[in-house]
């Protein structure tokens, strides 16, 4: 599968999470409506019932509309009471304390209303924006040019690669080149993982395996920093790895995935806690997509997010935050573009419970000053490294 089809896979799966969301958003506005109905039928039956004979369709009024209709027609039912009646006082206190409860759940319903509705909007320009970044995607992948048969290709090393083949070892090592050129991978411990699961090779064939590989200069190894705990190392393949796995697979080789990130990120350590971070989501049921899409929220303004988690029909963009100081026009700007991509929701990873509690801070300030009011899902790799399957992956959610 071309890295072309993938793209517009997860794309395809994005557009889809959110007109999910969507849906619900949707269903959300109408169980509101339905209430205030509810409600008005229940307290001023009468009055709705001419109102419906007078032609006012219920289902499409405002919920300010229906919330007007339903405490005008309980004072008017006030006005109307019989003023000589024994038990006035007693009367005029019970429909008192029935205009505040009905007032205090008619602002609740419209609120859930008009938060709704607003939800079904954002979301109405997320799938819009989606669905413009899946049409140019599809327009790349056409555009690509064809790579060119590896048999026609110019042979660099044919001696070696003839010996090469003729090897014992050949069908091991072979399947480290295709795995590293297949998938960018550049962790050594995540190549060895991979190499055991899917290759059936033991754990002393896939090291032997590496070792004979960085002896025939088809890969390089180098040292990673560590987020916790031991660093591992790093792998790439080097040139001749490259032309080696052209001539194996017919394609080009996957640029390395640490390189990738490293280019689009803040450091070397901010690089490792992002792939640290799609490793223990991933062990947690979660669908991570480690090199998401932009995703196109305006004229000129596009969020891109460091990772992307799916769940249960639901999707998560991940802020992964080391701590490390950025410009506060710069977080600004992140925060805002995260808030409106996520439909309100900005979810926060850290690799410490005190950043995890800084980075609230920094966010609830910067909602304070714009008049924001987010829904906060934050964690660290500390609680991640002890979660289990089927355990909330959040330490705080408010």
């Amino acid at each position: 599968m071309s890295v072309g089809n993938v793209t517009i896979r997860q794309l395809q799966d994005s557009i889809e999470a959110h007109r999910r969301l969507l849906a619900a958003a949707n269903n959300k506005a109408d169980d509101a409506q339905a209430q205030l109905i509810r409600i008005g039928l229940g307290f001023c039956g009468q009055q709705f019932d001419q109102l419906q004979k007078e032609g006012v369709v219920l289902e499409s009024s405002s919920p300010e509309t229906l919330g007007e209709l339903i405490i005008n027609s309980l004072k008017a039912n006030l006005t109307g009471t019989d003023r000589q009646s024994i038990n006035w006082p007693e009367r005029l206190n019970e429909f008192n304390r029935r205009i505040e409860t009905l007032q205090k759940e008619v602002d609740a319903q419209t609120r859930r209303a008009n938060l709704a509705e607003e939800k079904v909007l954002q979301l109405q320009r997320q799938t819009s924006s989606l669905d413009q970044s899946l049409s140019r995607e599809r327009k790349k992948t056409q555009d690509l040019p064809r790579l060119p048969d590896s048999h026609s290709s110019i042979n660099q090393h044919p001696e070696w690669l003839q010996l090469w083949m003729k090897r014992r070892s050949f069908e091991r090592d072979k399947q480290i080149i295709l795995l590293i050129g297949e998938t960018g991978y550049s962790r050594l411990l995540e190549v060895q993982q991979m190499l055991v699961q899917k290759a059936v090779l033991g754990e002393r064939a896939v090291y032997r395996g590496v070792e004979a590989c960085q002896e025939e200069e088809l890969i390089e190894r180098r040292n990673g920093v560590s987020v916790e705990g031991r660093p591992t190392d790093l792998v790439f393949l080097t040139e001749k790895g490259r032309w080696l796995f052209t001539q194996l697979s017919g394609k080009s080789a996957a640029t390395a995935e640490f390189e990738g990130l490293l280019k689009a990120h803040k450091s070397v350590r901010h690089t490792s806690l992002i792939l640290k971070t799609a490793d223990r989501f991933t062990a947690l049921g979660f669908m991570v997509d480690r090199d998401p899409v932009q995703i196109k929220l305006g004229e000129n303004r596009y969020f891109q997010p460091f990772l992307v988690g799916r769940k249960d029909g639901d999707v998560y963009y991940l802020e992964v935050e080391s701590g490390e100081r950025e410009e506060r026009a710069s977080l600004i700007q992140k925060w805002e573009n995260a808030f409106i991509a996520g439909a309100g929701r900005i979810c926060v990873v850290a690799p410490r419970p005190g950043i995890m509690n800084t980075l609230q801070s920094m966010i609830l300030n910067w909602a304070t000053e714009n008049g924001r009011k987010p829904s906060l899902y934050l964690t660290h790799l500390e609680a991640l490294k002890t979660c289990q399957p089927g355990d909330s992956v959040w330490v705080r959610i408010r």
